[in-house]
């Protein structure tokens, strides 16, 4: 009876390895899912999709500036460097970090459940601005 059931979820783990393609690196803190060609003239460039992602923030940057993920995943947002305040606010309302937050401590997570663009920026730097897109 075991040998069936180890015999099954090696099957099951062989099929979810050889049909995934992962990619070499990913931007900092990011949980690769998939990639998912784009047809184009001629070429097929590649979007990463994540199940998670971590955007950094310093003085008057969000790193990465975009980031794609699928539904339902979480996206974290830290200070990591710099002395100016800074926050997350989505440009539609619908969430909003400390203000401001705490370099080094406070880490401001939201969890995306629909599809779609979700623009931010930092209400200190409104010209600091990053996108969430959600597949």
């Amino acid at each position: 009876m075991w040998r069936l059931v180890r015999l099954c979820v090696w099957l099951v783990f062989a099929a979810a390895c050889s049909s995934a393609v992962l990619p070499a690196a990913t931007p900092s803190g990011a949980t690769s899912v998939t990639r998912v060609a784009q047809a184009t003239s001629g070429t097929t460039p590649t979007t990463v999709v994540f199940t998670r992602g971590k955007v950094e923030m310093g003085d008057d940057f969000y790193a990465p500036q975009e980031i794609t993920v699928v539904v339902g995943a979480t996206v974290t947002w830290q200070i990591t460097g710099g002395e100016n305040n800074h926050d997350v606010v989505s440009v539609d309302g619908l969430f909003r970090s400390n203000v401001p937050m705490s370099r080094g401590v406070d880490m401001f997570m939201y969890t995306f459940a629909s599809p779609g663009e979700y623009r931010y920026l930092c209400s200190f730097h409104p010209a600091m601005t990053g996108k969430i897109i959600v597949k």
